[in-house]
Protein backbone atom coordinates (compact mmCIF):
# COMPACT_ATOMS: atom_id res chain seq x y z
CA UNK A 1 0.00 0.00 0.00
CA UNK A 2 1.34 3.45 -0.92
CA UNK A 3 1.54 5.39 2.36
CA UNK A 4 3.17 8.59 1.11
CA UNK A 5 3.69 10.36 -2.19
CA UNK A 6 5.59 13.64 -2.32
CA UNK A 7 7.44 15.92 -4.68
CA UNK A 8 6.65 17.50 -8.01
CA UNK A 9 5.28 15.38 -10.86
CA UNK A 10 8.66 15.14 -12.56
CA UNK A 11 10.45 14.00 -9.36
CA UNK A 12 8.03 12.01 -7.19
CA UNK A 13 9.04 10.09 -4.06
CA UNK A 14 6.92 7.13 -2.95
CA UNK A 15 6.74 5.22 0.33
CA UNK A 16 5.14 1.76 0.29
CA UNK A 17 4.40 -0.56 3.20
CA UNK A 18 3.56 -4.27 3.28
CA UNK A 19 1.12 -5.23 6.04
CA UNK A 20 0.30 -8.65 7.46
CA UNK A 21 -2.49 -8.86 10.05
CA UNK A 22 -2.28 -5.07 10.56
CA UNK A 23 1.49 -5.24 11.23
CA UNK A 24 3.95 -3.51 8.93
CA UNK A 25 6.44 -6.19 7.84
CA UNK A 26 8.16 -4.27 5.04
CA UNK A 27 8.74 -0.69 3.97
CA UNK A 28 10.28 0.65 0.77
CA UNK A 29 11.02 4.06 -0.71
CA UNK A 30 11.89 5.19 -4.20
CA UNK A 31 11.35 7.51 -7.12
CA UNK A 32 8.83 5.11 -8.65
CA UNK A 33 6.01 3.03 -7.18
CA UNK A 34 7.56 -0.09 -8.66
CA UNK A 35 10.93 0.47 -6.97
CA UNK A 36 9.30 1.24 -3.62
CA UNK A 37 7.06 -1.84 -3.91
CA UNK A 38 10.03 -4.08 -4.75
CA UNK A 39 12.04 -2.81 -1.77
CA UNK A 40 9.07 -3.33 0.58
CA UNK A 41 8.50 -6.86 -0.75
CA UNK A 42 12.19 -7.78 -0.34
CA UNK A 43 12.17 -6.53 3.24
CA UNK A 44 8.98 -8.48 4.03
CA UNK A 45 10.34 -11.68 2.49
CA UNK A 46 13.63 -11.31 4.38
CA UNK A 47 11.70 -10.90 7.63
CA UNK A 48 9.79 -14.10 6.85
CA UNK A 49 13.05 -15.98 6.19
CA UNK A 50 13.08 -16.12 2.39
Amino acid sequence: MVTDESGPDHNKHFVVEVHLNSNCIGKGEGHSKKLAEQQAAKEALALMGY
